[in-house]
């Protein structure tokens, strides 16, 4: 297998990846939302012990993904990629802008903290049964995974762009998030629906009532 197809096979396992950890991302987004919900919508969300659960699990997903796109011990992972890519790596014959590489792995170190927040919780709680993880607090917020998917974004779409000349398609049809919204769009204007027909019947009651 020539160096080009090795590259985009390893390419492609890191988009598999990547894939899984942003939508994973937007499914929790989606249902840590409070803005433009209805009360109804907060309390199922918040409440509900099967979406506690799923944003417990989808969580844990976020993790897990996070870690082997930038722990470098990982095999398929941004920063090896980046580096065999550089002059001397085992990518080099693509001749990839070194800026390029150089400007994103310090992006990547800039990130350090976060980086080793969630490698803690990975070897900690999600990968590996600790008894001592009860003191382990989790710091990352979900704008903080967005920049580390979004940095990954941008280092996919660049190289891509600069290797096989195509711009790649982020946006998927029928994904997991869109699907999630639709669901929870149906189930509030059911619980609307039954709002105005229990209103109705109240109503309906009161009148009788009177006429009596």
């Amino acid at each position: 297998m020539s160096k080009r197809n090795q590259f985009k096979t390893h390419l492609e396992k890191i988009v598999k990846i990547f894939f899984l950890g942003k939508e994973s991302y937007l499914v929790l987004r989606e249902l840590y939302k409070v803005n433009d919900c209805s009360e109804y919508l907060i309390d199922l969300k918040f409440k509900g012990s099967f979406f506690t659960l799923t944003k417990v699990n989808y969580w844990r997903i976020i993790i897990l993904q996070l870690s082997k796109l930038f722990i470098e011990r990982e095999e398929f992972n941004i920063i090896k990629i980046l580096e065999n890519c550089k002059k001397g790596g085992y990518y080099k014959s693509l001749n990839i802008s070194q800026e390029f590489f150089n400007n994103e792995l310090s992006r990547i170190t800039a990130k350090k903290k976060l980086i080793d927040d969630i490698k803690l919780q990975r070897d900690k709680i999600f990968a590996h049964e600790d008894s001592n993880n009860e003191g382990i607090v989790n710091d990352i917020t979900l704008d903080e995974t967005e920049e580390l998917f979004d940095l990954c974004q941008n280092i996919i779409f660049h190289i891509y762009t600069e290797v096989f000349d195509t711009h790649y398609e982020f946006e998927m049809g029928n994904s997991a998030h869109s699907n999630l919204r639709y669901v929870l769009n149906a189930l509030d204007e059911i619980e609307k629906q039954r709002k105005t027909e229990r209103t109705k019947l109240v109503e309906e009651l009161i009148r009788k009532s009177n006429e009596k």
